[in-house]
């Protein structure tokens, strides 16, 4: 994709159903051949523009340039984490937006500031405004590197004041210094200026027949002069941020449990570059993703740190393209001393080998749904072996909205009686996640499982799955 495009932005029409927080989800997204230029957002709708884009009906409106599509997907659960809400931005431009209509009845928290954040640095924009008795939230954000696991997290709360006093207390929220270059807020209209509109110089003759007045030196002098100003504001404001963006790759870290292989969710990881540090949370998979340029950072250190583990550390360098990975093993708090450090670039380590004698093989056809139209295939099936609940064997495939399949055949990352965790194991590096926490897989005969999730480097978040289920379709004993 070439320089200077802008990237995605998320409209979502927020609503609370049974406790959990859902929104209709209206996304604006380049296409591989999308031409230059910003993102323009109509906040200010008092006075439309016929030849944009509308958002959430009302809400907003976008002005595109070539290249870009709008895509719908109603009912998505917004995750949530230690009490906060986010959404994970899919990069695929400079920057992302970020509109949130608010449940009605609900703001921003008061006990945190700001309210809505990202996990990266970079220029952001924050506004507010009343839309038909609730709270419109409009949060730009574009990193001064570039990341693949843009992350906004935002905290709710009921309402005590009205919604007026609301949104003036959110449009206060502290600013910095500058806003987005590539998606912009209620920018003047592009297009040519009418000759009238500008004024000759003070001393120019005025317009005759025989010469116009634009070609009068003192005019051509005064528009040269300018050009050369807004030339120069360009390259040093718009130009630069967008061309010199580095070629950079994905660097995983899977943090785990040293003894167990469990994934560690929530922790913290601080990625040590050559002159700046950088921390991401891992994810329900125990993963947490940094973008890296592999011609200028070369050794780096990662640091971890986990509510009940011993720190962790280790040096690690960066690789030269995207898909590499590095395990980061802790000790717990009441952990004996340290059994002998693990090879980091081992990519599948097994919590429990499987059993050398199994007692019983079965095999179970997969079925069932994740979020936003992804499916398993009909031919999905994985074998366990039912008297250590450890998976054997898989050939699953999870079929996307654009009918793109993703296959997982190796033995998972993390394999236990109740969990089966490929990470980063997809034929498109993606992360699959089974869990059978009720009953465990040890004497397994199917049914549906407790949770099921689902991660890919093109979606860029977790989506969940609510009715995966796992059939028997036969089973053979082994003796021992």
């Amino acid at each position: 994709m070439a320089p200077g495009i802008a990237g995605n932005v998320y409209a979502f029409d927020l609503r609370f159903e049974n406790g959990i927080l859902r929104g209709d989800l209206q996304e604006i997204q380049p296409f591989e051949n999308a031409s230059d230029g910003p993102v323009n957002i109509r906040w200010d709708t008092r006075s439309p523009y016929p030849n944009a884009t509308w958002l959430l009906t009302d809400v907003a409106q976008v002005e595109l340039p070539h290249g870009f599509q709008k895509i719908a997907q109603d009912g998505i659960d917004i995750p949530r984490s230690n009490g906060d809400y986010f959404w994970d931005h899919v990069q695929r431009g400079h920057g992302s937006g970020l509109i949130l209509l608010l449940p009605a009845g609900y703001t921003f928290t008061y006990d945190l500031v700001p309210p809505i954040s990202s996990n990266v640095q970079g220029y952001v924009r924050i506004g507010a405004k009343e839309h038909r008795g609730r709270i419109a939230i409009l949060y730009l954000v574009e990193p001064t590197s570039g990341v693949h696991n843009l992350r906004t997290t935002w905290r709710l709360r009921k309402m005590s004041a009205t919604i007026a006093e609301e949104v003036i207390r959110i449009n206060s929220l502290p600013q910095p210094a500058h806003a987005p270059f590539h998606i912009t807020v209620d920018e003047a209209a592009t297009q040519a200026p009418a000759p009238a509109a500008v004024t000759p110089p003070i001393g120019a003759p005025p317009p005759n027949g025989n010469m116009s007045w634009w070609k009068n030196p003192a005019v051509l002098v005064g528009l040269i002069s300018l050009a050369g100003v807004l030339i120069t504001g360009y390259w040093q404001f718009v130009y630069k941020p967008a061309h010199e963006a580095a070629k950079t790759v994905l660097l995983a870290f899977f943090v785990k449990e040293r003894g167990t292989g469990k994934p560690i969710e929530n922790a913290q990881v601080i990625l040590q570059r050559p002159t700046r540090q950088e921390e991401q949370q891992t994810d329900d998979f125990g993963t947490a993703r940094f973008a890296v340029d592999p011609g200028k950072e070369q050794a780096l250190h990662v640091r971890v740190h986990a509510a009940g583990y011993h720190d962790g550390s280790q040096e690690v360098d960066a690789p030269n393209k995207d898909g590499g990975s590095y395990s980061v093993y802790l000790d717990p708090n009441s952990a004996t001393p340290n059994p002998p450090a693990q090879n980091p670039t081992d990519k599948i380590m097994f919590a429990n080998p499987p059993a050398q004698n199994p007692g019983q093989i079965a095999m179970f056809a997969v079925s069932g749904s994740f979020q936003q139209g992804y499916r398993f295939s009909s031919d999905s099936k994985v074998t366990i072996d039912t008297k250590t609940g450890l998976e054997v064997s898989a050939n699953i495939t999870v079929v996307g909205p654009d009918d793109t399949k993703e296959v997982f055949t190796a033995q998972p990352a993390y394999n236990t009686d109740s969990m089966w965790q490929w990470q980063n194991q997809g034929s498109f590096k993606g992360s699959l996640d089974f869990q059978e926490k009720d009953r465990k897989f040890i004497g397994y005969s199917g049914g549906l499982l407790t949770h099921s999730a689902y991660w890919t480097p093109s979606l860029g978040h977790n989506i969940t799955s609510t009715d995966t289920y796992l059939k028997p379709i036969s089973s053979s004993e082994t003796s021992h």
